[in-house]
């Protein structure tokens, strides 16, 4: 096919070919490794996503741990005070000691100590219930005779809603004693953090921090933190439409979900059916470090995990940030496809400017061809236009010097030939100067056969001119002979008839 061709669609196709190949070869090589730049920066993007609502979750842990840490700091410097005090810690029998020391919220006496560690630990719980938004309530509860001598039961909880109301007694330690923040903080004997539960229709988990003096058990610091808050985390993004979050548990409890809060109590084995990709996802939970998957959801959607750790009341919780593993390829794919186009485009742009650009300067081509053509034909009246210094021109201005001097030698022959066909052989070249190269043996031909043919025909001359000579010689002596026969007749030649030349009777 290429065979058939002519020059410049056969350079265009070739040149298209090899540039297709090339093209082809960085486009692929561009995009892996533009695809990696890409899937590594959405990685990172999307890891950067759940670390910062890892953080804004443990923000929230920090500011409840903050209040118990301090309850629990000015509890030990109490104690300690009372041991070096401990008139501190009697109880006023006096009228004004009593008035003094009233409870603002069981309303009895209370021993001058007792009375100090009310006021501070009520009023930094009404102040963070009021100025924390993430806390929907801060409490203190006793054991039966460990706030005060004679007081059995001794609690109470500031609500956010009722922070600037008086303070109430929480209850009997019969009720909070049985509350699961109660009894895990009094069992663990460390701060703990409960599961996710309603309250007043109020979902919340509450942390809770033990209190102890001289290494027993005393009561407990709780504070209750509103889950719907859990929302401050990023759950959205223009980029990825899919990307949801979700709070985890130590134990895999979903405690927060931006998708579905009717997940909230589910536990992470109840959105991943593939066992393996389970036992990755609580592997890389022990180790409590952020990690990546791609796990299969339960309605079969590839998603792409991304776990920060979060500390909480001692325990490891989880941020998980996910998104649709098809949303983080699309960049790449779209990066692909648009620079398969745009390449596609420029090198047909490019292809056309060579076809172009091949067809105008290989253009005096065909003007060599066609004169190529009539030189073969014996038409050596061509004109061949070439403007160009490069390669082509010079093949042009070649091709012209050729015609032009076959031309000159032809018409000097024809004058040679002719002249020497007119018995002119002192005929000389008007054209030695075209004689070049292998053409000098052409003129020696013809001058040696204008010599052959002059001395041949001078001898022919000669030869003609003695033949001539000898032919009058005869004729002379001819005639000689006749007259000299005619003088000595015969005697008997009158005797022969003139008409028939024989003999009478």
């Amino acid at each position: 096919m290429l065979r058939k061709m002519k020059l410049a669609p056969k350079l265009a196709a070739v040149i298209g070919s090899v540039l297709t190949v090339i093209f082809i070869v960085l486009i692929i090589i561009t995009i892996g490794l533009s695809g990696n730049k890409i899937s590594t920066a959405t990685y990172d993007t999307l890891n950067a996503i759940s670390e910062s609502n890892a953080l804004q979750i443990q923000n929230i842990f920090s500011s409840a741990e903050k209040v118990g840490e301090d309850m629990q700091s000015f509890l030990e410097r109490i104690y300690k005070y009372a041991d070096n005090h401990l008139s501190q810690m009697i109880l006023p029998t006096d009228p004004a000691g009593k008035a003094r020391f009233q409870s603002a919220i069981y309303g009895v006496t209370l021993a001058p100590l007792n009375y100090d560690m009310e006021m501070y630990l009520r009023e930094t719980a009404r102040s963070a219930a009021k100025s924390n938004e993430d806390i929907a309530g801060i409490g203190a509860m006793f054991e039966p005779y460990k706030f005060q001598i004679d007081m059995e039961d001794y609690g109470f909880y500031v609500e956010e809603s009722r922070a600037e109301e008086d303070v109430v007694p929480y209850g009997a330690y019969a009720d909070y004693s049985q509350e699961e923040y109660y009894k895990e903080a009094s069992k663990e004997k460390n701060p703990v953090i409960t599961n996710a539960y309603d309250h007043n229709g109020t979902k919340m988990v509450s942390y809770a921090a033990p209190i102890f003096r001289y290494g027993e058990f005393y009561g407990v610091i709780v504070a209750d933190i509103k889950v719907s808050h859990f929302d401050k985390v990023n759950a959205s993004n223009e980029n990825y439409p899919s990307l949801y979050s979700t709070i985890y548990d130590s134990a895999g409890t979903v405690i927060y979900d931006s998708g579905d809060l009717a997940d909230i109590g589910r536990n992470i084995a109840d959105f991943t059916p593939v066992q393996s990709e389970l036992e990755k996802i609580r592997s890389g939970m022990e180790a409590a470090s952020p990690f990546r998957l791609e796990t299969t959801r339960e309605d079969g959607r590839k998603v792409t995990c991304f776990f920060s750790p979060i500390q909480a009341a001692g325990e490891t919780w989880w941020s998980l940030t996910a998104v649709d593993t098809k949303e983080i390829n699309a960049a790449a794919v779209t990066m692909a496809a648009w620079m398969a186009a745009i390449s596609a485009a420029a090198l047909l742009v490019i292809i056309l400017i060579i076809v172009l650009l091949l067809r105008k300067m290989l253009s005096p081509v065909q003007g060599i061809v066609a004169a190529a053509e009539k030189i073969s034909e014996g038409d050596l009246n061509v004109r061949v236009q070439a403007a160009a210094e490069d390669e082509i021109g010079l093949l042009a201005r070649a091709f012209q010097r050729m015609s032009a001097g076959l031309k000159t030698i032809v018409e000097d022959v024809q004058y040679l030939l002719g002249e020497m066909a007119e018995g002119n052989f002192d005929v000389k070249s008007n054209a030695d100067g075209a004689y070049t190269g292998d053409f000098e043996k052409f003129r020696t031909s013809i001058d040696k056969l204008n010599q052959m043919l002059g001395s041949t025909l001078y001898q022919l001359n000669e030869s003609a001119g003695q033949v001539s000579s000898g032919a009058g010689q005869v004729s002379s002596g001819a005639q000689t002979l006749a007259r000299g026969q005619h003088s000595r007749r015969p005697p008997w030649s009158s005797c022969l008839s003139p008409s028939t030349g024989s003999r009478s009777s």
